[in-house]
């Protein structure tokens, strides 16, 4: 009876936030959005094992892939988890499969929390546990020499190319998971000189912390040719 309830409810929330998607930009910006619990907020301890089991379907897809943001920071430099991130961190380069991601994580026990689309290219994919742990899949497309990712409506991220033109392999606790291919160089792309610094507490926003990350840049009419690129590029 449990299980019966649970899934019309999670049917409920799907249904829902489809018809709360926001169309929010005219280069055509839609967003689906049911995280049912307070979010961001620190991680639950299953979050290791979260990250494990959501790495190895990508694994199991033979999809490349890295970990990043607070993840790779506390991982490469903490050698753990950061105790205040609030999310896994995984990035991934287009061309992929993501309806097939999607369905895998589903079928894994997954629940699609956060879906962000850009001229029909997924930008995002976050899955959430029943723990409440939140799996964050960021995709990239390639566009000259950097990369971005639009999935947010008022700004987006870019990272020069040649950080992934390799995952390497990095193991933690027992096991083997990725990072770029200069993971040093890129936590200090992303986070500063001052990476290695460790904080009590996790930046409000991108948005706020606008100096020290460089990535994170505000939407503008310069970036519109260059989204009309991946609309003729699309999977």
């Amino acid at each position: 009876m449990r299980k019966f309830i649970r899934k019309i409810r999670e049917k409920f929330r799907y249904y829902n936030g489809k018809i709360k998607e926001k169309h929010t930009y005219y280069f055509g910006f839609t967003q689906y959005y049911n995280i049912p619990f307070k979010f961001p907020k620190p991680m639950p301890p299953s979050s290791f094992e979260v990250m494990k089991k959501g790495c190895d379907i990508l694994k199991s897809l033979n999809i490349e892939y890295c970990i990043s943001f607070g993840t790779l920071l506390g991982i490469y430099r903490d050698n753990r988890l950061i105790p205040h991130d609030s999310d896994i961190d995984v990035e991934i380069i287009h061309p992929v499969n993501t309806k097939k991601i999607e369905e895998e994580f589903v079928k894994n026990g997954f629940t699609l929390g956060h879906k962000v689309v850009v001229m029909g290219k997924v930008q995002q994919l976050a899955f959430y546990t029943d723990d409440e742990v939140v799996f964050d899949i960021a995709f990239y497309q390639k566009i000259g020499s950097y990369v971005y990712c639009f999935h947010d409506s008022d700004l987006y991220f870019k990272f020069p190319a040649n950080y992934y033109k390799k995952f390497i392999p990095y193991e933690f606790s027992g096991y083997t998971t990725y990072t770029p291919i200069n993971p040093e160089q890129w936590l200090e792309y992303t986070y500063g000189k001052n990476w290695k610094i460790p904080k009590t507490s996790k930046p409000n926003g991108w948005r706020e912390e606008e100096d020290e990350y460089g990535m994170a840049v505000k939407i503008d009419g310069d970036i519109i040719q260059e989204i009309k690129k991946i609309q003729r590029e699309r999977l």
